[in-house]
């Protein structure tokens, strides 16, 4: 029963949170501290860190977004957005799923166009920050390869693909000036983003070499990638390999012998 009481309180009070509408006997049960004289001065006190502590996460998570944006429109959006979907979770660096789909629903921001793929970048840049870095494989199982073309390739848990119709990359530079500030925002974008060595990298690679590495993480043995190909795809496909192989983004190959 005790679960149950906490439960309910802790459901009222971020309700109240959020609408700014609390329950006579909810303020009851919330009692004042130092300077604030009221339940609802309290309250209000709570209101204000909470949308601060979930913008806060937001900025740090969704950068290039908030540069993209300004200040202003993007703590409007943001107000909006976790009215909408309140924290679940402890850690705020979960926080944030949704908001790249909200950005492209609201009648805020739903008429810039590249705007959900850098929301997008922002999160999986995110995603990438926090996970494990593998153990690449060493040099001679790449060797090996050439000899086991049936061979499935392994590839770590860093290591991400990304594609969009806009310039996105370029776009997120901008936000601590790692880009020229003239960027053709209508130049599509096919990346690979891997960790290595604690760093994340991001390599622009062509549409049909994003294409070949989408079928490998996929689980297509390396023989039956490389029939997607044709003769003029030769020099893309070597280069592809020497990115894959000085790149460290494989963690584990299956060699199959026939």
């Amino acid at each position: 029963m005790g679960n149950k009481i906490l439960e309910d309180f802790q459901n009222q009070f971020v309700g109240a949170l959020l609408d700014n509408k609390a329950k006579n006997t909810f303020l009851d049960d919330i009692v004042p501290a130092g300077t604030l004289k009221t339940a609802k001065s309290a309250l209000s006190a709570h209101q204000t860190g909470y949308y601060a502590r979930l913008t806060e996460a937001l900025g740090e998570t969704f950068e290039g977004t908030w540069f993209a944006l300004g200040d202003d429109l993007f703590f409007e959006v943001c107000k909006t957005f976790i009215t909408s979907f309140p924290s679940k979770n402890y850690n705020l660096s979960n926080y944030g799923e949704q908001f790249p789909d909200f950005l492209a629903k609201s009648e805020l921001t739903r008429d810039i166009p590249f705007l959900y793929d850098l929301a997008k970048f922002d999160w999986l840049f995110k995603e990438i920050f926090h996970a494990k870095q593998h153990q690449t494989v060493d040099t001679q199982a790449l060797i090996d390869l050439q000899n086991s073309p049936h061979s499935h390739i392994y590839f770590g848990d860093t290591v991400r693909l990304f594609s969009s119709s806009y310039s996105v990359y370029n776009i997120w530079q901008l936000r601590k000036g790692e880009s020229e500030k003239d960027v053709d925002i209508e130049k599509p974008q096919h990346l690979l983003l891997y960790k290595k060595n604690y760093d994340i990298y991001t390599k622009e690679i062509s549409l049909f070499q994003h294409r070949l590495l989408t079928h490998l993480m996929q689980g297509e043995s390396f023989s039956n990638v490389i029939e997607y190909a044709t003769e003029q795809d030769s020099q893309e496909i070597v280069s592809l390999f020497s990115i894959i192989g000085s790149s460290g983004v494989i963690r584990k190959i299956e060699m199959i012998q026939t």
